[in-house]
């Protein structure tokens, strides 16, 4: 299954918050990979696009990653299935572009295969 790319004028607010992000967790990164915890992110960065986010479908974590599944509406057209990619950071959970988490070349951290089919 490939992951959808959100509509432009999503993914560049999504850009600009995600530098500016910071999920609410814990110390532990697996206390921390939960619907609620990655909900009030996807929350947060999809109305800084004048969106809604109608539902969280899918939560997948490994490590560091989590991927979130969501139904995002209020732009034109139907509600859209759109991936969220996150990596835990000290400062809680950070909004990646698929194209980052994904990228293999030596020296970056990459998403776990296991997380691979569903945000690549």
């Amino acid at each position: 299954m490939a992951a959808l790319s959100p509509p432009l004028p999503l993914a560049a607010a999504l850009v600009t918050v995600a530098g500016l992000m910071a999920g609410c967790s814990g110390s532990s990164v697996d206390a921390s990979c939960d619907v609620e915890g990655v909900t009030h992110d996807v929350e947060h960065m999809v109305e800084e696009a004048n969106l809604t986010a109608d539902s969280i479908d899918g939560l997948q974590c490994s490590g560091d990653w989590a991927v979130a599944q969501v139904t995002v509406s209020g732009g034109e057209g139907e509600p859209a299935a759109e991936v969220f990619v996150f990596q835990q950071t000290e400062f809680g959970w950070i909004l990646k572009a698929p194209e980052v988490a994904c990228d293999t070349a030596p020296g970056l951290e990459s998403i776990p295969d296991g997380l691979r089919d569903v945000a690549c």
